[in-house]
């Protein structure tokens, strides 16, 4: 649901085509006739118009088409296409190509729609279209999402997002913000996800797109069931069926019921579960949508799978690969094949497994389906297990992590990445409060005395000068992150640590010391002005009010941010000061019971070891609230002659430790940073039963 494409296929042909519709067809085209009775009409005009007017005819007609027959929209939008090649209609070529691309995306004919997409793009480019420039970005990350891609699909969001906010278009910023939320969630940076869907939400909401609203709240659903927070991503999934309902949309109705199947699913919460594929599977039959019914027999499957229930999930596998079986891409078919052949190995019937996983990788190979490629490694490791081939295991595993490692890229850095994010936010937000201020200084501008005018004249080149700072701090920063990882490359991962320390440090400094004492500034000086022009007007009164509200917020969130990069504990009295700073402000002590000992003299520590350790105890704290569900903590940090030894443990689910090895940044990070000083990072007792995580740092 991240791509809302009828929306797009409206925009290139409501805004010119109604006032045509109803001169030709007459009013009750377009109200009061059924969707069947628009299209008959529209077909009856089309031999009576000129080629230019059957362009539009045909688009308006894939626009009517597009929900009920994937296969008849896009002969229409091929027609269409024909015709206003044949015509040099350049605008209507670039809408249909756009439409052509947006239904092979549902037929997930992935390559084909890549292709039509940035054909559209070159023709938005040569028409100097900014809308449409920033729709096809905007859509072509979505697609190389899909493909798990995502430093393209990274690239491409952020230019979508770029374009839209050059020329203050809400609607675009929101799809841009919401496709930027699907890619930081498929990179499982799920905070950074919420973020922007929160955005895209709030934007919607102001523009009064419901249905578009409600398409981000199902997202947003599934980026809190990603972090295990079942409650409220069953509030947003409610939500947004709620919203459909009243709209009739059904087949986001279906999928709105298969989330929230899932989200039972993960709760193992079977009844639940199966009474909402169940509604899934009769919306999605009554549209005659064979891949949302595949969807949701697949997704009964999984159910029966994980109860035990094989010879169910495999009847209900095997009827979701016939339907699947006559779509046009087949990385669906091959995510079936795959669940089949692990029913298989689970009931020890390894030449079937072998015979079903050995037909998903053929199809994964064919279609360069990453996620299909890496579920099969992993399949083909613990069927070689079961059967003590642990050398092929071995080599299977090794497959797993290149192919993670070709998918997740692009996050490399994903923390140093989710930084930026996060002061680049913050800077459009104030940049935005910026905006907003000056419109409202130019309204009284235009009402007001001459000293009036003289006061926001004044105040629009501070604010300006401001701007100016920003962007100078944005650049100079910049500069400091390229050179600090060319020396990181250069005297390696120790280095690295020290260089993020020092870069921490110095833009906590410049925040607090340059960019705090600017907007100081800048409220002084507005006050000063207040006091000497002497203003008496209420209104004038009122909005400088507003505006030394907002310059305060920005003091105050200018402080945060700065007091967060580097705790001031740390530096000035050490690490056992500054974690039990951390442990109190971070835990609810009724949900989660804490304890911090020591032994020896802790007193101070190399301060290249406190860094380390506060950075990697913060890290394990904060999963533990996160996932854990754990009812108490333990810290102990112990000195003696020969090492350091830091215990973080708790009682609560614990966690596969290869698998989070392998598919998450956290724990690589924790152990670099403990390995570059010559120390180990183990987990122990990696069980049901909690988790006890103990960094030993020789001295």
């Amino acid at each position: 649901m991240h791509l809302n494409h009828s929306n797009v296929l409206k925009a290139f042909t409501r805004p010119f085509l109604l006032v045509l519709l109803f001169a030709l067809v007459g009013f009750n085209l377009v109200k009061g006739q059924s969707n069947q009775q628009a299209i008959d009409s529209v077909l009856l005009a089309i031999p009576k118009a000129n080629d230019s007017i059957k362009v539009n005819l045909y688009l308006e007609l894939v626009a009517l088409t597009y929900h009920s027959d994937y296969s008849q929209a896009l002969a229409y939008s091929q027609s269409a296409l024909m015709l206003a090649r044949s015509i040099g209609y350049t605008r209507a070529i670039a809408g249909s190509l756009m439409n052509s691309a947006t239904i092979y995306t549902h037929q997930e004919r992935y390559s084909e729609a890549i292709e039509h997409y940035e054909l559209a793009l070159d023709a938005f480019k040569a028409n100097k279209d900014s809308v449409g420039i920033a729709m096809c970005y905007g859509n072509l990350a979505s697609l190389h999402q899909r493909i798990a891609e995502w430093g393209k699909a990274l690239d491409y969001a952020k230019q979508s997002r770029s374009i839209s906010l050059s020329f203050q278009d809400s609607v675009g910023v929101a799809i841009s913000s919401g496709t930027l939320g699907a890619v930081y969630k498929s990179l499982g940076l799920q905070d950074s996800s919420i973020r922007y869907y929160r955005e895209s939400l709030e934007l919607y909401f102001k523009v009064g797109r419901e249905s578009d609203r409600a398409t981000t709240l199902a997202n947003l659903g599934l980026a809190f069931q990603d972090l295990g927070k079942y409650a409220q991503a069953g509030k947003c999934f409610q939500e947004a069926l709620e919203v459909h309902q009243k709209l009739e949309r059904q087949k986001d109705i279906a999928m709105v019921h298969q989330y929230i199947g899932q989200n039972a699913y993960r709760q193992e919460l079977w009844d639940t579960a199966v009474m909402h594929f169940n509604k899934s599977l009769a919306f999605f039959s009554e549209l005659g949508d064979q891949q949302g019914q595949a969807k949701s027999l697949h997704s009964f499957a999984q159910v029966y799978a994980a109860q035990g229930e094989y010879e169910k999930a495999l009847s209900f596998y095997r009827d979701a690969i016939q339907l699947k079986r006559q779509q046009p891409n087949q990385q669906s078919l091959a995510t079936s094949l795959l669940a089949i052949g692990s029913v298989f190995r689970k009931l020890s019937m390894e030449d079937s497994a072998s015979f079903y996983i050995d037909r998903a990788v053929d199809i994964g190979k064919a279609g360069d389906y990453k996620k299909v490629l890496r579920g099969a490694a992993r399949e083909r490791s613990l069927h070689l297990q079961s059967i003590g081939d642990f050398e092929g295991a071995l080599k299977q595993e090794e497959i797993y992590s290149k192919v993670t490692d070709s998918m997740m890229g692009a996050s490399s850095f994903a923390s140093l990445e989710q930084l930026r994010a996060d002061y680049n936010a913050n800077r459009v937000q104030l940049l935005e409060q910026e905006a907003e201020a000056r419109k409202q200084l130019l309204e009284i501008e235009q009402s007001e005395s001459n000293v009036q005018k003289m006061i926001i004249l004044i105040l629009a080149l501070l604010l300006g000068l401001l701007v100016m700072v920003l962007l100078w701090r944005r650049m100079r920063s910049r500069v400091l992150a390229r050179e600090s990882l060319i020396k990181e490359r250069e005297i390696g991962v120790l280095a690295m640590i020290d260089a993020d320390h020092q870069v921490r440090e110095k833009v906590s400094r410049d925040l607090h010391d340059g960019l705090g004492q600017v907007l100081a500034g800048l409220k002084l000086r507005m006050h000063g002005l207040s006091k000497r022009f002497k203003v008496n007007d209420p209104e004038v009164i009122k909005e400088m009010g507003m505006l030394d509200r907002l310059i305060e917020n920005a003091i105050e969130e200018v402080r945060t941010i700065a007091y967060l990069m580097i705790p001031p504990l740390l530096k000035e009295r050490g690490l056992v000061a500054a974690l039990e700073e951390m442990l109190a402000a971070s835990i609810d002590q009724e949900q989660l019971k804490y304890e911090l000992s020591t032994v020896g003299d802790t007193s101070r520590l190399p301060e290249v070891v406190e860094r380390s350790l506060y950075r990697v105890c913060q890290e394990l704290v904060s999963n533990t609230i996160k996932h854990a569900n754990a009812t108490a903590l333990w810290v102990q940090l112990i000195h003696t002659k020969e090492q350091i030894l830091l215990t973080v443990e708790d009682n609560g689910i614990g966690f596969d430790y290869d698998e989070c090895q392998a598919k998450g940044s956290g724990l690589r990070n924790m152990k670099s940073r403990i390995e570059a000083l010559g120390g180990k990072l183990v987990v122990e007792r990696p069980s049901d039963q909690g988790q006890v995580t103990k960094i030993r740092i020789p001295l």
